[in-house]
């Protein structure tokens, strides 16, 4: 089943401006205790102005309905839900080149929040207006992975 408001999530996460750009001298971010175990990698590390993360949600979610496409991802066992696998995100739109999310990936959560219901994806939406960071956990392969990119003014 392709799904189109949880893929809303996954391009507001996602498409906030070009890539993300490497911070200088980062410290290693933390991963927090309710997050992936300690065996998860942490993906990169990046940054977001205010300006552009604005720019995108101002357009709005239905703007970006037709970019990105996902399906509703189980658990093997207990076919509950366990995130969004990516079937396709932006194809063709060389802002999104870099980032490193690729078809097949799974989108866990997005600042420690489910995305399972249409209401905590509008929750999480409206809470980008004034977060600090942006933290997409996604698995890949197997693996759990953090992706974080740092909201500056």
């Amino acid at each position: 089943m392709r799904a189109t408001l949880p893929s809303l999530l996954v391009a507001a996460c996602l498409a906030c401006g070009p890539a993300p750009r490497p911070e200088p001298e980062s410290p290693p971010a933390s991963v927090p205790a309710s997050g992936p175990s300690p065996a998860s990698q942490r993906g990169p590390t990046g940054v977001i102005t205010r300006a552009e993360l604005k720019g995108f949600l101002d357009r709005g979610m239905p703007a970006f309905i037709h970019n990105v496409v996902v399906d509703r991802y189980p658990r093997a066992r207990t076919h509950r839900f366990r995130g969004w696998r990516v079937l396709e995100l932006f194809p063709g739109d060389v802002r999104f080149a870099n980032v490193d999310i690729k078809p097949g990936d799974v989108i866990l959560r997005v600042n420690e929040r489910s995305i399972e219901r249409p209401d905590q994806f509008v929750a999480v939406w409206n809470s980008l207006k004034v977060a600090k960071e942006l933290v997409v956990e996604t698995q890949r392969a197997g693996k759990l992975r953090v992706l974080r990119w740092r909201i500056v003014e």
